[in-house]
C-alpha cells in the first residue's frame, strides 16, 4: 500500500482526537515519507518490556491492547490515530508496556532517528506527542482513582471466597456470587463498577462468568492482582 493510500484512508477513517487526528497535512506527509507499514496478526506482540524504545507507530488498521509491565493488567486500548510507544522516543527510556495486537493490525512505524528529524523540521509535531501524553496521563490518573479501589476489591473478594473454599490452588474453581447487582451491593460499590472489573478480568483471561457463578481459570494471576 502506498503511503499516500492509507495516509489518505487513516485521515479519513480516525477521530480528531486521536494523534493522526491531530496532525496537519504536512506534518501528515512528512511522517508518511519516512514510515514503514508493518502487518501483524492477533496476538502478536508489537512491543514488549525492556526493548529498545528504537521506534514508534502509528496504527493504520486495527486496534491493540496495553498491557502493565507484568502483562496482566489491561491499562489501555489504541484504535486507528493513535500512537503508540512514544513515550521511550521521548525519555529515551527502555519500555515499560507490553503492547500486543488485539485483531489483525497494520501500523506505520518510524525510526528514532528519524522522528528526532520530523520533530526538528516540525516542532509542533512534538507538541502535538506532548499533548496525547499529557491527556492520557490525566486519564490514568482519574481511572486509577475511580476504577482501580473497585476493581481490587472484586479481586480480593474472588480469591478470599477462593482461599476460605480451598480452591485458590485449583484451575476453573467456582466462586458463586448469585448476580452482579447483589456483589456490588455486598461490597458498597456501583453495578457498573462491578461490571468494569468482571469485564476486564475476561479480558485478561482470568474468570469467566455465566448465571451468577464465577469460574476462575487463572487463579494464580488472580493472587496477583490482589496485591
Amino acid at each position: 500500500m502506498t503511503s499516500s493510500l492509507w495516509t489518505h484512508e487513516l485521515s479519513a477513517r480516525c477521530a480528531q482526537s486521536t494523534f493522526w487526528g491531530r496532525l496537519k497535512d504536512n506534518e501528515r506527509a512528512a511522517f508518511a515519507n519516512v514510515a514503514k507499514v508493518e502487518r501483524y496478526k492477533r496476538g502478536m506482540s508489537l512491543m514488549n518490556v525492556g526493548d529498545p524504545g528504537s521506534w514508534l507507530a502509528v496504527l493504520c488498521v486495527g486496534r491493540v491492547r496495553i498491557l502493565d509491565g507484568t502483562g496482566d493488567r489491561l491499562v489501555a486500548i489504541r484504535v486507528p490515530g493513535d500512537i503508540v510507544g512514544e513515550q521511550a522516543i521521548i525519555d529515551q527510556q527502555r519500555r515499560s508496556a507490553v503492547v500486543v495486537a488485539d485483531s489483525a493490525v497494520r501500523a506505520a512505524q518510524v525510526r528514532a532517528k528519524e522522528f528526532e528529524r520530523l520533530i526538528s523540521a516540525m516542532p509542533r509535531l512534538l507538541r502535538v506527542v506532548c499533548t496525547v501524553i499529557s491527556e492520557r496521563l490525566r486519564e490514568a490518573t482519574l481511572a486509577n482513582a475511580s476504577q482501580n479501589d473497585s476493581f481490587t476489591k472484586v479481586v480480593r473478594y474472588l480469591v478470599n471466597e477462593l482461599e476460605r473454599g480451598g480452591g485458590l490452588a485449583s484451575t476453573n474453581s467456582a466462586v458463586h456470587i448469585k448476580s452482579q447487582d447483589q456483589l456490588a451491593a455486598l461490597l458498597g460499590l456501583s453495578r457498573e463498577s462491578v461490571v468494569r472489573a468482571f469485564r476486564r478480568l475476561r479480558d485478561l483471561g482470568v474468570v469467566a462468568t455465566r448465571n451468577g457463578v464465577v469460574t476462575v481459570c487463572d487463579p494464580l494471576r488472580l493472587r496477583v492482582l490482589a496485591r
